[in-house]
This record gives C-alpha cells, sequence and structure tokens, in this order.
C-alpha cells in the first residue's frame, strides 16, 4: 500500500481541527456549567466526538482546562501583534489604542471564561504553571511606551514603572467591565484619556 507524503500533513491537520473544536465546546460547557459541574462527557458531546476520543487529546479535566486559557492567552499575544503590526507606522496614541482594542477585544469575545477565572470558578481545577505570557504582554507594552517617550508624547521619569502600571490598569477596567457588564471595547477611549492626562480636576 502506497503512503502518499500529504496524508500525515491531513492527519495532522486534522487532529489540530479537532484539537480546537474541543477547545471550543470547552469554553461553552464551562460557561455554562461551571468548572465544578463541567464534565468531560459534555464537553465530548458539544464537540461531537466520543468521550475516548476526547481522552486522546487530553488525559484529564484539569489538563484541557489548562489548555484552553493557554490557548485563548496566546490568541491575545497574536490579536495584539497583528494590531501593531498593523499600526507599526502610526502615532504612540493610535498604536495605545490598537493595543488596548485587540486586548479588550479579545476579553469580550471570550467574556464569559474570563469572568470565570474572576470569580475564581478555577480553585477545584489544577491547572498547570503558569506560562510566560503575561511578561510578553509587559514587553509589548514596553516598545509601546517606549515610542511615546521617543515623541515626547510621554515623561521619561519613571518610565520603567510605566509598561506595569498600564498592565495593572488594563487588568483593573477588565475586572470592573466584567462584573458591571459593561462593553470593554467601549472603555477604551476613556483609558486612554486617564493615561494621558490623568484623573484630576480641569
Amino acid at each position: 500500500m502506497t503512503v502518499h507524503k500529504s496524508e500525515p500533513r491531513l492527519r495532522q491537520r486534522l487532529r489540530e481541527t479537532t484539537r480546537a473544536d474541543i477547545l471550543e465546546a470547552a469554553e461553552g460547557v464551562l460557561a455554562r456549567e461551571g468548572t465544578r459541574a463541567a464534565r468531560m462527557e459534555d464537553i465530548a458531546s458539544a464537540a461531537g466526538i466520543a468521550v475516548g476520543t476526547l481522552y486522546n487529546y487530553f488525559a484529564d479535566r484539569d489538563t484541557l482546562v489548562a489548555a484552553l486559557f493557554d490557548s485563548r492567552r496566546d490568541e491575545l499575544l497574536d490579536a495584539i501583534d497583528a494590531a501593531l503590526a498593523a499600526s507599526e507606522t502610526s502615532s504612540f496614541d493610535a498604536r495605545l489604542e490598537a493595543f488596548l482594542l485587540a486586548s479588550f477585544g479579545h476579553f469580550e469575545a471570550h467574556r464569559s471564561l474570563f469572568t470565570l477565572a474572576l470569580e475564581d470558578d478555577l480553585n477545584s481545577v489544577r491547572c498547570g504553571p503558569k506560562r510566560s505570557w503575561a511578561q510578553k504582554f509587559k514587553q509589548r507594552l514596553e516598545a509601546i511606551v517606549n515610542q511615546g517617550i521617543a515623541e515626547g508624547t510621554l515623561g521619561s521619569e519613571n518610565a520603567e514603572l510605566l509598561p506595569a502600571m498600564i498592565l495593572g490598569l488594563t487588568r483593573g477596567i477588565v475586572m470592573h467591565a466584567i462584573s458591571r457588564g459593561d462593553a470593554l471595547p467601549d472603555l477604551v477611549k476613556p483609558v486612554i484619556q486617564l493615561l494621558l492626562h490623568g484623573a484630576g480636576r480641569k
């Protein structure tokens, strides 16, 4: 029997597609049932596969949930990178807006999943060790801040604190929006105003 060279690639693509379908199904089940009640059987059913097939991809529910969060974090970084690449020749203000729109848009698209994390519902799940995604997030902010300093939009005093401050503000805004049910993309302009002009009375 002759095995065509394309067959391994087709199998790999099929496996990647199935894995993505499983993660999408898991996100929906987790959002509906919560991490304590969600079962592997429910996730398999939502993905349209047998439970045995699901276990071929993920050893247990903890591994699946950890993979889901890793996947969504990677997608966040990809969205940010695409937004920054598209605005590469733009001003600091425009690139900061692109960064925030990509970030808030991603959180908005996966609001239910991130709500679970913020509600600490994941205490019942043994997620793997934290990846370096937060540091990668901060590195992208550092590049934007350096541009702002070079343009003269930002001052250079305590510049090393600015990326951490923006990161903390971004997290806080996400928590605030989720708790109130606000649409995150609508908050981009107010956040930029706050960052550039502060909260003092005019």
